[in-house]
């Protein structure tokens, strides 16, 4: 199948349900042309890039396709990869699903990017900044981190007077995460630093606690 062919039979595949496209329904279609995918991966990188920028629901077929490709995986590749977050990354969803399919695999395999992740939380673009925390946030069940706990809280801290909600909520969600591999020391974080940070990501960060833990750190 063509590229070409592999574009018109996509469209009539999500035409068919016209603006009602359930995410088992997406993942279905994402199986079914998997196979018709292109091979080279600079011919797979340049479909999932124009998918990327078409939106949902095409953009969810592109992450999903592209956790499927091991060979996307290389250094040589992170440009584009880093390309695609300043340019296809429009809301929380899309920040999410883009960081749990292709970003975060990049971030845990290559230490040596660790500097980008902190360039990311002082962009001036909201869904870049979000990423930097959720972009050490593996895909479970259940999500974890395992990225060191140290360099992970850096981030945080670059990001905590941060005023823009869905990027407080993604730091609590990263130390909520974290707090499963590095309980002590997401804990003691959290002790140090309640004054610094919003009440949401307080909150977010106490979601897998158990209930005395859980009830002790917010009487803060």
């Amino acid at each position: 199948m063509t590229r070409s062919e592999l574009d018109e039979a996509i469209e009539q595949e999500l035409g068919i349900r016209g603006d009602r496209h359930p995410a088992t329904e997406l993942v279905r279609i994402a199986n079914r042309f998997s196979k018709h995918c292109p091979k080279p991966i600079d011919e797979m990188m340049d479909l999932i890039g124009d998918y990327l920028q078409a939106g949902f629901p095409k953009f969810a077929l592109a992450t999903n396709w592209a956790k499927r490709r091991a060979d996307l995986v290389d250094l040589a590749h992170f440009d584009r990869v880093e390309e695609w977050l300043e340019t296809s990354i429009v809301g929380w969803w899309e920040c999410d699903q883009f960081c749990y399919r292709i970003l975060n695999p990049f971030v845990d395999a290559f230490p040596e990017l660790y500097p980008s992740v902190c360039r990311w939380a002082t962009s001036k673009k909201v869904y870049v900044r979000r990423a930097a925390p959720v972009s050490f946030i593996a895909v479970g069940p259940p999500n974890q981190v395992t990225y060191p706990v140290e360099q992970v809280l850096k981030v945080c801290d670059l990001l905590l007077g941060d005023a823009h909600h869905h990027v407080q909520k993604g730091v609590g969600w990263v130390l909520k995460c974290a707090w499963s591999t590095y309980p002590d020391e997401v804990v003691s974080y959290l002790e140090g630093n309640v004054g610094a940070m919003s009440r949401t990501t307080f909150r977010y960060a106490l979601g897998r606690m158990p209930k005395e833990l859980h009830a002790k750190l917010l009487s803060l």
